[in-house]
């Protein structure tokens, strides 16, 4: 395992003449086809060229194949009752969705076994895929080559020890010899194994047939196409990794002798069922312009297409010649390079400070990518220009490798190619070389926050959790496994950044404060709240040490909140949502529960800046001094606390998989599916599924010939409904006993959490028992408040807006905002500057575009934000002549000085907030509820008023505009009507005036506009703007005509608007 090598594959001299002859006999032709083809590769223009490292060095690769891999530390051998050591080996692995694999080590559990196919020879792994390439001798000195499909559900497994005294090794080899790579008409191609390469998805497989062609093989149904003539030997030497394929299989770059070609497969011919010799396939030769562009460059190396458009490669040139790595683009095609990239889990995505993007808290992404995370809050205190967070909550180290978390595009997607959960992570990477990569992953492998939930509402309640020796060693080992992962993840991400890139993995912060005064949302006793910062501490030093042994910098965040702790500081205070009322669980108990809120991620951008001095400061330590975690290190033991004592149950592998749900109701059951890939599960094989506390067997079940957990079960109405933990136990595919488990919330029905037989209250907790607080008024009991803000009477008064005095030289027509000099103090710890001295100082004034009549103020509690002067956002509205209702705000709430800038931001228009009264509110004294009086009226023109006689009107009550539409109108007459209509070009005589909805093509009322009660409650007030039309019906001579308003936004000072004549009448006119 290692570099790339240059070597003889002939082991044997015949072999090496062999290869010597087919190097004389064999020439460099390729049959081209017309100019067919329509891929950017093969147009008439040069692809474009870039440096992405001066100074690079070939990327690790597996022994065989030389498939692209990275260096980690696996476990060889595990500790046992009857062999009390383990092993440790460095071994070039490649990650996947089930764990670790090197061709010849396969890692399923807790610790690696060696591998071998069914002719106990090594296998070629398949990237992203259960696949690997086995092999046989050929009958020409080369191998026949099989597709292994899935294969861990086709292993024998050899415990040493046996089953019931197991000495800590494993051995697997594959039962079958795998699905023969043909041709059509049945005959074997016997391939060169060292001129072979995947696609990046591992759909596809490149390879030398010597003496017959360059094969495209589809490895899932096993087609081929021989799209190029056979690679060229010069004698023995062989050049391994000289070709790449695409993962739509379409494009394939072969870097052979003196030539590097591109080839498109759209364009190949027909292939016959026996392959002899390649079909026509259209390609362009760019070795020239290769050596165009690089000054004494050997042949390229390593490729491999990042995408469609771009190809990365290797290249030894110049005096001395140094290794570079190139990125070679398609005509017309780019690169955007990064500043700085962040990756990882819910706590670097901005979990719980709220403010997500659009597309990232949908059905089809909850990724939850916030404006407030602590990379947002990097990229703005750095002020990077090409910066981007593709951290997505929930995942796990392979979403950071290999795997996707979504697969379904939201739309909208404002955020386009950088919506997060779409693409395993890395990908972004090697497409936009960051300087700086942020990697904040482990929590979700080991189920993080699925422990602390079980801990908040343990059954039966104000029960401890994890209480026991075993339970605890079990976390510790569920964390210690991670390790091997860790290691691949951070290689991963560090091969496909350039070496001059600085990786920082970032820890985990601290929650909560030992002995401190918890707050009615913590729901954690003083052992709970120790377990958790110690199995945080333990978790930051597997992370610490994986980082150290992939030689990448660790940054300590443990610490970040401290004095800002749960427990520890006042609400307002507070760096950490505790229990967070929202969808997730029991419809009820959002993900954004014990995550950092805006000030956490504040802290923890503090804390990364610092560090690293802004980025500049980067040190990696000497992996030497790197430490395999074992049960016997000062953080495991922390994490045993006063628990010393093993019981005589054997200590489970613990496995926390998302794939079992996290609610369940005994109305309809227990329904899951779990797939082999999370689980490790033996195929064919019985599983006991128990929910704890106290153990409730629901049952025995068994795995599919896939290792496929199909899990319908009864709930017993005794459980106790609330928070529990499900089990699965049975053996995994290494025989190690194992635990898959999950967090759960058990419930009678979706609608009577309970089962008291009376609905669940929206504000209620249902999980945990309500406190019966809701001291900040938002409707959320205070027992799943993520913040406990302050009671409204406490910031009732903060600030105030009035009409501008003219006898203190101000404009009437100007709206001024100002705040409580003494409250300011208090609440927010400011001291504004108040040169009248009468309590009160300006914070805003309007300017153009903001005149109008003051309506109301309201004071929008926003959480806790990085400055507690933003945490109360006072929003202004009024009633303006030319924009309807507008919402006004400060543009800055800092300490007022007298240079403050007094802008005030129009935050909306044309808004339905003006009116502070009840809808069925009376304002105009006419005992009409203003929402069931006449919303529009006919009118002839008054000469007293300036109007022609002949002129028609349509007019809006404003009352009942503000009460049915929302919409605040100009009314120039003052007579309490707006005019949204008007013509002097309508002749005939006025019949009538009635309401029609155009959605449904129903007329609502004919000869009135008034609405009742019930059609009020059949619109919402949001649709009510576009279905509420005004018709009014004419008859001119023998003819009925209708007319309807050109235009029914809000009415604004001299505006233009007029009739539309309705080619098909709506109202009669009789």
């Amino acid at each position: 395992m290692g570099r790339y090598t240059e070597y003889s594959r002939c082991s044997l001299i015949t072999l090496c003449l062999l290869g010597f002859i087919i190097s004389i006999l064999t020439f460099s032709f390729e049959p081209l086809v017309g100019a067919t083809s329509t891929s950017a590769w093969l147009s008439p223009n040069n692809p474009a060229l870039s440096v992405m490292d001066a100074t690079s060095a070939l990327p690790d690769v597996t022994p065989i194949a030389q498939v692209p891999c990275n260096m980690t530390t696996i476990k060889t051998k595990k500790k046992t009752p009857w062999s009390n050591s383990e092993s440790w080996t460095d071994a070039c692995a490649i990650g996947h969705a089930y764990g670790l694999n090197t061709g010849d080590r396969i890692q399923l559990s807790d610790v690696s076994g060696s591998l071998t196919d069914y002719f106990n020879k090594p296998l070629v792994d398949v990237p992203q895929t259960n696949n690997m390439i086995s092999s046989n001798y050929g009958t020409t000195g080369f191998n026949r080559l099989a597709i292994n499909y899935n294969v861990i559900n086709n292993l024998n497994i050899s415990v040493s020890g046996g089953l019931s005294t197991p000495t800590g090794t494993i051995t697997y080899q594959i039962k079958t010899p795998g699905a023969w790579i043909k041709d059509a008409a049945g005959n074997f191609m016997e391939m060169n194994m060292n001129v072979m390469a995947f696609s990046a998805n591992g759909r596809y497989m490149v390879v030398d047939a010597p003496n017959v062609a360059m094969l495209r093989v589809d490895l899932q149904d096993g087609s081929i196409v021989p799209f190029a003539a056979p690679f060229v030997y010069s004698g023995t030497f062989i050049v391994p990794n000289s070709i790449a394929i695409t993962n739509d299989g379409t494009t394939v770059a072969v870097r052979g002798q003196n030539h590097f070609r591109l080839y498109d497969l759209l364009t190949c011919g027909s292939v016959p069922s026996a392959i002899t010799a390649p079909v026509s396939c259209e390609s362009k030769d760019i070795q020239s312009f290769l050596d165009s562009q690089i000054t004494d460059g050997q042949p390229a190396r390593a490729l491999q297409f990042l995408d469609n458009n771009n190809l990365m490669l290797y290249v030894r040139h110049g005096s001395p010649q140094v290794w570079s790595k190139y990125l070679l683009t398609s005509s017309g095609s780019g690169l955007i390079t990064q500043q700085y990239l962040a990756l990882g889990d819910s706590y670097s995505s901005g979990e719980g400070a709220m403010d997500y993007y659009a597309g990232t808290d949908v059905a089809e992404n909850k990724c939850h990518l916030s404006t407030n995370s602590y990379a947002q809050k990097i990229i703005t205190s750095l002020g990077y220009t090409s910066a981007h967070n593709v951290a997505c909550s929930g995942a796990k180290s392979k979403n950071i490798t290999t795997s996707a978390q979504y697969s379904t595009v939201p739309t909208p997607n404002p955020l386009g190619t950088w919506l997060p959960g779409m693409t395993a992570q890395n990908n972004k990477i090697a497409l936009t070389q960051p300087n700086v990569v942020t990697v904040g992953i482990g929590g979700n492998d080991i189920g993080f926050a699925q422990k602390i939930r079980r801990c908040v509402a343990s059954i039966p309640l104000n029960d401890t959790c994890y209480a026991s020796y075993n339970e605890r060693m079990q976390l510790i080992q569920e964390i210690n496994n991670e390790y091997s992962t860790l290691i691949s993840t951070y290689k991963s991400v560090k091969s496909a950044t350039k070496p001059s890139a600085k990786i920082y993995t970032i820890g985990y912060p601290q929650i909560a404060k030992s002995g401190g005064n918890c707050g009615n949302n913590v729901h954690l006793n003083a052992e709970e709240i120790s377990l958790s910062n110690q199995l945080v501490n333990h978790l930051n030093y597997v992370i610490q040490n994986a980082a150290l042994a992939a030689g990448v910098a660790y940054i300590d965040v443990s610490n970040a909140f401290s004095g800002h702790k749960l427990c520890e500081t006042s609400q307002s205070n507070i760096a950490m949502n505790g229990l967070t009322y929202g969808q997730e669980t029991a419809n009820v108990i959002g993900n954004e529960s014990f995550h950092p809120n805006q000030l956490g991620n504040l802290l923890i951008k503090n804390a990364i800046l610092s560090t690293t001095n802004n980025f500049t400061t980067y040190n990696v330590g000497n992996p030497a001094n790197t430490i395999a975690p074992t049960t016997n290190s000062a953080t495991a033991q922390a994490l045993l606390g006063p628990y010393t004592t093993p019981s005589y149950q054997t200590i489970k592998t613990s496995i926390t998989t998302d794939q079992i749900p996290n609610t369940a109701y005994k109305s309809t059951g227990l329904n899951f599916i779990l797939n082999q890939s999370d689980s490790h599960l033996k195929p064919s094989t019985s599983y006991t599924v128990e929910l704890h506390s106290s153990p409730v067997s629901l049952g025995t079940f068994t795995t599919d010939s896939s290792g496929q957990l199909d899990v319908s079960a009864t709930i017993p109405s005794s459980l106790p409904n609330g928070i529990h933990s499900l089990h699965i136990y049975g053996n995994d595919l290494g025989e190690q006993p194992v635990d898959v488990n999950q967090t759960i919330a058990i419930g009678s029905s979706p609608t009577d959490f309970d089962g008291d037989s009376v609905a669940d209250s929206p504000s209620g907790c249902k999980v945990v028992a309500n406190s019966g607080l809701d001291v900040d008024q938002d409707d959320i009991d205070d027992a799943c408040d993520s913040n406990i803000g302050r009671s409204p009477t406490d910031i009732a008064g903060l600030y105030r807006a009035r009409q501008g005095n003219p006898t203190n030289g101000e404009s009437a027509d100007n709206v001024y905002v100002e705040r409580n000099v003494a409250k300011a103090s208090s609440l927010l710890g400011l001291v504004d500057y108040d040169p009248d001295s009468d309590g009160w100082s300006l914070v805003g004034v309007g300017s153009s575009g903001q005149q109008g009549t003051y309506a109301n103020i309201s004071i929008n509690d926003v959480g806790l934000t990085e400055n507690s002067y933003d945490e109360y956002i006072p929003k202004v509205s009024l009633r303006t002549n030319s924009m309807g209702c507008i919402e006004i705000m400060p543009s800055n709430l800092s300490a007022v000085t007298i240079t403050t800038s007094l802008a005030l931001n129009t935050t909306a228009t044309n808004t339905s907030a003006c009116r502070s009264a009840a809808d069925s509110a009376d304002l105009d004294s006419n005992t009409i509820p203003d929402n069931l009086q006449s919303l529009y009226r006919y009118r002839q023109g008054n000469p007293t008023l300036g109007e022609s006689g002949s002129d028609v009107f349509i007019e809006r009550d404003k009352n009942a505009a503000e009460a049915i539409l929302g919409i605040s109108d100009y009314d120039d007459n003052a007579d309490g009507w707006s005019k949204v209509a008007s013509s002097s070009n309508t002749s005939g005589n006025y019949i009538k005036i009635g309401l029609y909805d155009p959605a449904t093509n129903t007329v609502l009322n004919d000869g009135s506009t008034n609405l009742t009660s019930a059609q009020l409650s059949t619109y919402p007030t949001k649709v009510r703007r576009q279905q509420f039309i005004p018709v009014i019906a004419i008859q001119d001579g023998i003819f009925c005509k209708n007319y309807v308003p050109s235009d029914l936004g809000y009415v604004g000072i001299a505006q233009s608007r007029g009739f539309a004549e309705q080619i098909n009448n709506i109202l009669t006119c009789f």
